[in-house]
């Protein structure tokens, strides 16, 4: 079966571009600290999840069927 290890890497990278973009975009200490912030968040734990994650762990988060306890336990944090 195939990995979906790309989803959790293109959502990072795009998350982390739109932050960046916000931060050199805009001016202003309210943007960097308040709206730039949550597209660096979830851009950091998605990069984690496609770098530190098993191939498993990526198949039930990325797919439609049930993660096991022990994934959702792991990914408690992230989700």
């Amino acid at each position: 079966m195939k990995s979906n290890r790309h989803v959790p890497l293109i959502i990072g990278l795009l998350c982390i571009a739109l932050a960046l973009w916000l931060v050199l975009s805009f001016s202003g200490w309210w943007v960097t600290s308040s709206l730039a912030v949550l597209p660096l968040w979830f851009g950091w734990a998605s990069l984690k999840t496609a770098f530190r994650a098993t191939d498993r762990e990526v198949d039930e988060l990325t797919g439609v069927s049930p993660m096991s306890d022990d994934t959702a336990q792991r990914f408690k944090d992230r989700l």
